[in-house]
């Protein structure tokens, strides 16, 4: 039996004849079903990698996310909501002199305006009533310092602390300014009144009443339960109203004889 040549590493194998093929070498087969076998193995590989990568974290899936960092003073959102009002006193009683001081200012009386409702930042107050950051600031400060308005929230924004001021109560007694004194809150609502806008509502009533002091005493109480129901109506996204009233003794002046007739 003749024994076939064996082709040596890296040469052609010989064809029936124990010669050689001579030629090109032909390429490779790349038929259909060759290909789709190749590229099913490679994308059961692929589709293992992306079954794995799933698994872990999403910081590991995506590089560039990060977990948010906590919110600061444990706030759940940026949100900022206005102080319970459970927490706020009823009324604030002006018994010093720098208390005093701080409310027989118009800038500051309108401060405390703003910040009856929600709390605001300075530069919330600012805006709200056209005032430059910095006198924004001084005012808030005094107040601050007096005790009439304190600060109930800080959030971070871009490094910086921002603080939120609110009234340290509901409403402000004041005292007694006595025979001939100075009534703080009458010049404020004058000058507030006379600073709003002349084509805008107003209703400026003035009466003159003959009671007992009983009915006087009657007629005050039911300003001020009306004024209150009023007031737990009131929301921060409406317009700003002024509600002053004032009721009293007139002085006594002296009769005269045009009086008498």
């Amino acid at each position: 039996m003749t024994e076939r040549a064996r082709p040596a590493h890296g040469h052609e194998r010989p064809d029936a004849t124990g010669a050689a093929p001579t030629g090109p070498r032909p390429a490779p087969d790349r038929s259909p079903h060759t290909s789709r076998s190749d590229d099913q193995r490679g994308g059961d590989q692929r589709g293992g990698d992306r079954r794995q990568l799933m698994r872990c974290a999403p910081e590991k899936r995506f590089p560039k996310l990060r977990a948010a960092p906590p919110l600061p003073n444990g706030q759940e959102s940026l949100t900022i909501a206005p102080m319970p009002a459970d927490d706020v006193p009823e009324t604030f009683h002006v018994t010093t002199d720098e208390q005093l001081r701080a409310v027989s200012n118009l800038t500051r009386h309108r401060i405390m305006a703003v910040l009856r409702f929600e709390p605001a930042t300075i530069t919330q107050i600012a805006e709200r009533l056209g005032l430059a950051k910095g006198s924004s600031s001084y005012h808030v400060r005094l107040l601050e310092r007096a005790g009439l308005v304190k600060v109930v929230r800080t959030r971070k924004v871009r490094g910086v602390t921002e603080r939120y001021y609110a009234m340290a109560a509901r409403s402000i007694e004041l005292p007694d300014p006595g025979v001939g004194g100075p009534d703080v809150l009458m010049r404020h609502a004058v000058a507030d009144l006379e600073a709003s806008p002349a084509d805008g509502e107003r209703h400026v009533r003035m009466a003159h009443l003959r009671l007992t002091g009983e009915q006087f005493a009657e007629l005050g109480a039911r300003l001020e339960a009306l004024a209150d129901e009023y007031r737990a109506l009131s929301d921060p996204a409406l317009p700003d109203v002024s509600l002053v009233f004032a009721l009293f003794r007139p002085a006594a002046r002296p009769r005269t004889e045009g009086d008498a007739k």
